[in-house]
């Protein structure tokens, strides 16, 4: 399949069609546990992803002598597990995120200045290349939050047939070859 059918090809919303690899964009709700913690912050989500950036002001209007605070991306990374899990009117997804891209929700003026600077950062922040100031953002993804997934997947097949093998696991898989894309709609 070419690039232009991969980008033109209609995306189905719902589950109930798909019998092999399908292009899908579904709203779903994040069913993974809030088992992961921030080493920096503490907070516990299902998924943490973070950023360190350059800190920068820009001088605004000199007759109010405004100074405005903007960040330049350096690096970013996640916390959490290597799958995320969702659910779509009730059948589970499995979505590998070393090949997602995410579009999570965050206030683009947050940023806390590290100093010092922790040590599950360190080796992150040695490789940056920079002597203005590094600060640190997190963005969370917690259970129940709302998303919109675009991805293709793939039904599990699953090793019993009975009513009791229903609920082990998850239902659909998103494929590793085609782009995979998570937002935030909380």
């Amino acid at each position: 399949m070419g690039f232009l059918d991969r980008v033109f090809r209609r995306r189905i919303r719902d589950l109930s069609t798909v019998e092999g690899p399908t292009r899908v964009e579904l709203r779903c709700e994040v069913t993974s546990p809030q088992t992961t913690r921030s080493p920096v912050s503490g907070r516990s989500a299902a998924l943490i992803a973070w950023r360190l950036m350059a800190q920068r002001s820009r001088s605004g209007d000199t007759s109010n002598n405004v100074t405005e605070t903007l960040y330049d991306v350096l690096s970013s990374g996640l916390y959490g597990p290597d799958t995320l899990s969702l659910s779509h009117e009730g059948e589970r997804l499995e979505v590998p995120l070393a090949y997602a891209r995410l579009a999570l929700v965050e206030d683009p003026r947050d940023g806390q200045l590290l100093s010092p600077v922790p040590p599950e950062l360190a080796e992150a922040v040695e490789r940056l290349r920079t002597d203005k100031p590094i600060a640190y953002r997190e963005a969370f993804l917690l259970q129940g939050d709302s998303v919109s997934l675009e991805a293709t997947v793939e039904r599990v097949s699953s090793a019993g047939s009975g009513y009791r093998d229903r609920g082990a696991g998850p239902t659909f898989r998103a494929a590793l070859d085609e782009p995979i894309v998570i937002r935030d709609l909380t």
